[in-house]
């Protein structure tokens, strides 16, 4: 059994095989407090953990993914800002769907702390972000981070 999961969605150990567009969860782990500069956001106080960002990739989602693993110096996303404050990485996925990513965003929000207003400029979600808690389970109930 999968220490995490999201109705839909399944890991995928190696998204290099998988070149469709998809909706994807980026799970990161976060190994030490960090404050981060986040674009029109400012600076986002991340605390030490797991996190799950919900995505989409309509190019393909290796594309969209291998960004992600490679720590861009050219930010481009909300995400590009942390990823390189992460350690592990995991990936779930699921075929694209119009309002997949979203609709996992508010499948997470009912359990998770969410990180306000990231990733989600292009729609009217609360967040994107989601803090998942400080091990590999997640406990954490309730309000946002920022």
């Amino acid at each position: 059994m999968e220490w995490f999961s999201v109705p839909g969605y399944e890991h995928v150990p190696n998204p290099s095989v998988i070149d469709a567009s998809a909706d994807y969860i980026l799970l990161l782990e976060i190994k030490e407090d960090v404050n981060v500069t986040v674009g029109s956001l400012g600076k986002i106080e991340l605390k030490r953990g797991w996190y799950a960002y919900c995505g989409s990739a309509k190019a393909g989602l290796w594309g969209r993914v291998r960004r992600h693993l490679s720590r861009p110096s050219k930010k481009r996303w909300h995400i590009d800002h942390i990823t390189k404050h992460s350690s592990a990485r995991e990936v779930l996925w699921k075929p694209h769907e119009e309002g997949g990513e979203c609709a996992a965003a508010y499948f997470l929000s009912k359990s998770c702390v969410s990180v306000r207003g990231f990733g989600c400029s292009d729609c009217r979600c609360k967040s994107h972000l989601f803090y998942l808690g400080p091990t590999r389970s997640h406990d954490e109930q309730g309000d946002d981070l920022v």
